[in-house]
């Protein structure tokens, strides 16, 4: 029997920080499997109707010897998961044949999406967070983890570049150049563009922002001075999400659930427990949803040609 697992590290690290991680998971577990693999971080694939992944994803492919082999081993990496790197979001899925590869199957048994009631207001990771604890304990079930992203945010003091005449520009422009991103032209190449970009060597955020000097504009003595660029920019780290999804009403949180046995029970408590809450609405989705209007229609077709039948029938005694 073979499952597949997916893995969202939730931290930033590296591809090779990734593979380590991997190889440690896959020993942890190799007495109880008698295949595996895994793919690790982005893969370069020709007409890949898959989301790309990032440097902290990977998928891992296990292979028992028999079917019931199968829930131990999925306890068994959960718990290794947790013990180690507890932030960490996985989830299980059956591999993919060639006919899923194709068509879109898989979706979650059950999907609970969050919007906020706030539009106006980015809702907070604190938040997300104590959300997801709060609808595990009313669904009795955990969902598939929310995956964050750690970053730096800089900003730019507005008032000492009024104060020491830099032109915001300025700050841009250096700021791509340090990052390796300020793209200045294309080569063409028969059918290839090539972009060109201006950059130096390979820094931190931190060296950049202390080594980079900015030049003023030419004051009223005629002069223009140096300063560094961190004296302009400031940095602040944040932690946001990595995806944003949205639907029909707009953006929303995702919290899928695999292997529910009572769909109706989870929505009815979940619902319950969202109307007293004042600052979220609650929708739903999944295969659950998606399967039941699969099999209505059918029904709805079937009873129409035996009413046409009818019609017919009559019409010809």
């Amino acid at each position: 029997m073979k499952i597949q697992k997916f893995i969202e590290w939730n931290e930033n690290i590296h591809v090779e920080e990734n593979k380590e991680r991997v190889e440690a998971l896959l020993k942890a577990v190799e007495k109880e499997v008698i295949e595996h693999s895994a793919l690790v971080a982005q893969q370069q694939f020709f007409l890949n109707r898959e989301r790309e992944q990032t440097s902290s994803e990977a998928e891992a492919y296990f292979k028992t010897p028999h079917v019931n082999d199968i829930s131990r081993l999925k306890e068994h990496v959960a718990n290794f998961i947790e013990t180690h790197y507890p932030l960490a979001a996985i989830s299980f899925a059956p591999p993919k044949t060639i006919f899923e590869k194709i068509f879109i199957v898989g979706e979650a048994d059950l999907i609970a999406e969050y919007y906020a009631k706030n539009k106006a207001q980015e809702p907070d990771i604190s938040e997300i967070k104590a959300l997801e604890l709060r609808l595990t304990k009313q669904a009795g079930i955990k969902p598939t983890g929310i995956s964050f992203q750690k970053q730096l945010n800089l900003r730019v003091d507005m008032d000492k570049l009024l104060l020491y005449n830099v032109a915001y520009n300025e700050i841009y422009n250096t700021l791509k150049t340090g990052f390796r991103e300020n793209q200045v032209a294309d080569m063409r190449s028969f059918q290839q563009n090539i972009p060109v970009y201006i950059g130096g060597e390979d820094q931190s955020i931190h060296s950049i922002l202390e080594h980079t000097l900015i030049h003023t504009q030419v004051d009223e003595k005629g002069e223009r001075n140096r300063l560094p660029l961190s004296f302009f920019v400031s940095v602040t780290s944040a932690e946001d999400l990595k995806t944003i999804i949205a639907g029909r009403n707009g953006e929303y949180i995702p919290f899928s659930f695999f292997g529910v046995n009572d769909v109706d029970a989870v929505v009815a408590r979940v619902r319950s427990d969202t109307q007293n809450n004042s600052s979220w609405d609650v929708d739903f989705s999944g295969s659950f949803f998606s399967n039941k209007k699969m099999l209505q229609e059918p029904m709805v077709i079937l009873f129409i040609s035996i009413l046409l039948n009818v019609f017919y029938i009559g019409r010809s005694v």
